[in-house]
């Protein structure tokens, strides 16, 4: 999931913009970012608006918009106004929180992705349908580099090896807490 932050930038930014009044909630209507307090008298008609079949609608003088990837909903956007205007902008923040959550998933699905690999928590089926589903080539050759240091929490050595080989595009670096300890 997005962090409130990003989320209240992007809303900050496109208001700003736009000179548009929105907030942003999740699907339980907790909301994550707002430009103006009073959107919180829209909780009770966002909780309709989720439970309904629509993806976008007008209610009470403002656009509802969901937000939705991979076939599931993540939050619920509402701008204030009915005009045709109000509703293209709408629409603009609903791809951009989309885009958003897919650099996320991305991101930090590939982490745990590689993760699990490294410690052996995955089954074979598992590891080819999130490899695709990652993007993912499970046919290239790698080489994984393990690297102790005494420092438990320092992050300058994780940093450090970022900066000399995160220039491809195709490396991963990640830290990984603990490895199982193999016999032999």
């Amino acid at each position: 999931m997005l962090s409130n932050q990003i989320i209240q930038k992007t809303v900050d930014e496109i208001s700003s913009i736009t000179n548009v009044e929105l907030c942003v909630m999740d699907v339980e209507t907790n909301y994550f970012a707002a430009t103006v307090d009073e959107m919180e008298s829209y909780r009770e008609t966002a909780k309709k608006f989720v439970d309904s079949e629509a993806d976008s609608q007008i209610i009470d003088g403002c656009q509802f918009f969901k937000v939705e990837y991979d076939g599931v909903m993540n939050y619920v956007v509402i701008l204030k106004g009915e005009s045709e205007e109000v509703y293209t902008i709408g629409k603009m923040l609903v791809f951009q929180l989309q885009g958003l959550i897919e650099a996320y998933q991305e991101r930090y699905g590939k982490d745990n992705f590689i993760k699990n690999l490294l410690l052996d928590n995955m089954l074979m089926v598992d590891i080819l349908g999130r490899a695709k589903r990652l993007h993912i080539d499970i046919h290239a050759r790698r080489v994984v580099f393990l690297i102790e240091t005494d420092m438990s929490k320092d992050q300058a050595p994780l940093e450090l090896v970022r900066s000399l080989f995160a220039v491809q595009p195709k490396n991963f670096i990640t830290a990984v807490d603990a490895l199982p300890i193999c016999g032999g």
